[in-house]
């Protein structure tokens, strides 16, 4: 009975990570077809509105470094070491216990 599980479980190892690969695969075709699709890439259109992304970008920035400056006192970090190991901790159950 153990060499028929061990069997089944190597099969069922390899079942997984080729349905795995068939799904990451599967998402970056979808992706790239919902994003450009049969249209192709128009490089006319990206040069013409380049000015409208640089701005969305600089938005972006701006508004992540002002939240990063916002958050760093409500934490009360006094280390960057110990602000890595909180945020490590975080994914674990019952942190505040320990």
């Amino acid at each position: 009975m153990g060499k028929v599980r061990k069997f089944l479980r190597e099969r069922w190892r390899y079942f997984d990570a080729a349905l795995a690969l068939v799904v990451i695969v599967g998402s970056l075709v979808y992706i790239y077809d919902l994003l450009v699709g049969s249209r192709g890439l128009d490089v006319a259109y990206v040069s013409r509105n380049y000015s409208l992304y640089l701005h969305a970008v600089f938005t972006n920035v701006y508004a992540t470094t002002i939240a990063f400056i916002v958050h760093l006192p409500v934490c009360g970090m006094s280390s960057s070491s110990e602000f890595l190991c909180r945020r490590a901790k975080t994914g674990r159950r019952n942190s505040m216990l320990q």
